[in-house]
């Protein structure tokens, strides 16, 4: 029996890193079936600014 590779799903990945103050950012297709998708922090000066 194959092991099934684990998972992220995107929505799951946002979710906790907007909780942290993260943001989501460019994608990169890795393969016909596979992305990637880079989380970086925010910019500490653009938190505050409204």
């Amino acid at each position: 029996m194959k092991k099934q590779p684990k998972v992220i799903r995107y929505l799951d990945a946002v979710e906790e890193v907007l909780y942290f103050g993260w943001i989501d950012g460019t994608k990169k297709k890795i393969s016909d079936t596979e992305l990637a998708q880079s989380l970086s922090p925010r910019n500490k000066k653009v938190i505050g600014q409204n």
